[in-house]
Order: structure tokens, then C-alpha cells, then sequence
């Protein structure tokens, strides 16, 4: 995700959840693999709050 932007988003494994929730931790801050996230292309139009519907996640050619 770092080539998309500079931040990456916590994903918890659910036994983390709890602990987290009561008093956050930086030790279960840790980078996603990479088999957990996917990411693709989409059209630009997905920026107007009126582009609604499957297609806001269909992939486009480079």
C-alpha cells in the first residue's frame, strides 16, 4: 500500500482487538502482510458521492 500513499492502515488480527480497544498499544502496530490487502485502478469517477454501485470497485486498464 505504500506506493498508494505514505500512511497504511492497522489491521488487527482478532485476538488483538480487545487489548487494543482498552488501552491502545504501539507494540500491535504492525505492517499488514502483503497477502492481506489487494488494491487496482479505478476510475476517478469514484470521487463524486453520486458514483454509487459495483462499478466504483470495477478495475480499469493502465
Amino acid at each position: 500500500m505504500e506506493r498508494i500513499h505514505k500512511r497504511m492502515p492497522v489491521i488487527f488480527d482478532e485476538k488483538d482487538w480487545k487489548p487494543w480497544l482498552i488501552e491502545p498499544r504501539v507494540d500491535l502496530l504492525k505492517p499488514a502482510n502483503d497477502d492481506v490487502l489487494q488494491a487496482w485502478r479505478v476510475s476517478s469517477d469514484v470521487n463524486s458521492s453520486r458514483f454509487y454501485g459495483e462499478d466504483t470497485m470495477k478495475a480499469i486498464d493502465d
